[in-house]
């Protein structure tokens, strides 16, 4: 009983843990984060996903679901890079977008 009162304890400070480490460095695999909160790859997988909402998206984490109009905003804005691209074919660049968090 003990043992069961101590984990149900632990599990907000090692999700908060988790958490932090995945914000904090984006580029860590789950394997590392795993290692150095001293838990299983499944469990730190389930905490990330389930309590956190995230998953792996290019390399980084990130939210798992889109707003309808952040689908739809990312569509106008890959529809108005073709049209740029489709006008200047000549003119290869590579453009960096970032969302303002929230829009």
């Amino acid at each position: 009983m003990a043992h069961d009162v101590d984990v149900c304890m632990r599990r907000p400070r090692i999700i908060v843990v988790v958490e932090t480490l995945a914000t904090g460095d984006r580029r860590l695999k789950v394997l590392e984060i795993a290692r150095e909160v001293g838990m299983s790859y499944g469990s730190v997988m389930n905490i990330l996903h389930e309590h956190l909402g995230l998953s792996k998206v290019c390399a980084r984490w990130g939210p798992r679901l889109l707003t309808a109009v952040q689908k739809s905003f990312r569509v106008e804005t890959c529809f108005d890079l073709l049209a740029v691209y489709a006008a200047n074919p000549d003119q290869r660049d590579e453009t960096w977008i970032h969302a303002a968090p929230g829009s």
